[in-house]
């Protein structure tokens, strides 16, 4: 018999750890975690026009997951910053060619409140919506210096302005974004050591 350990640099990182070994190896007597519940991940579903949204289910489809989370605030931090940052759907219409061309969608309130460039009316073209896409995978792969500056510099604009429930609500979020960034490496699927 053997022990074998791993050190973490910190407990938010021992949390998913164990919570990754528990779902590889499925230990008989432990009651903890196998009830069907996992830490949520961010999905990119591949599909035309990808949306982005939060899940607890991992399908393999081609989409990329990002996390897990352990802390369902920070996720809903991060997301709230991507659409607010960005204008994505949230619709799960099928927008391919052909139902665009044929006008069988109207844009929804998303559009309305400018959360979303109505790609369903041809408001939107896949190359710019693809670009989006593109600099959110870098920000949920853990390039956040560019969104760092960008909040600082937003929040010293609203306390300028004397906006300062604003210039809260951009520290809170710098704060929830800090927090993301130590994130763990340690159950990363593209980790092979």
């Amino acid at each position: 018999a053997d022990v074998q350990y791993v050190l973490t640099n910190n407990d938010m990182e021992a949390l998913l750890l164990e919570n990754s070994l528990i779902k590889q190896h499925q230990p008989k007597y432990n009651m903890m975690l196998k009830d069907g519940k996992t830490y949520p991940y961010i999905c990119i579903k591949a599909e035309r026009f990808p949306r982005v949204f939060a899940t607890r289910n991992r399908i393999r489809d081609g989409s990329q997951y990002f996390g897990p989370y352990a802390s369902v605030s920070t996720m809903n931090a991060i997301l709230a910053f991507i659409r607010d940052s960005y204008q994505v759907r949230t619709c799960n219409l099928a927008l391919s060619e052909r139902n665009i061309a044929e006008g069988k969608f109207r844009p929804c309130l998303e559009h309305h409140i400018g959360k979303c460039a109505a790609p369903c009316v041809g408001k939107q073209d896949e190359a710019s919506y693809n670009e989006d896409i593109r600099q959110i995978r870098e920000i949920l792969r853990g390039r956040f210096r560019a969104l760092l500056d960008h909040l600082k510099a937003e929040m010293a604009t609203a306390a300028e302005r004397m906006h300062f429930e604003r210039a809260h609500f951009l520290k809170n979020r710098i704060d929830q974004v800090q927090k993301h960034k130590r994130r763990s490496t340690v159950v990363s699927e593209h980790v092979s050591d």
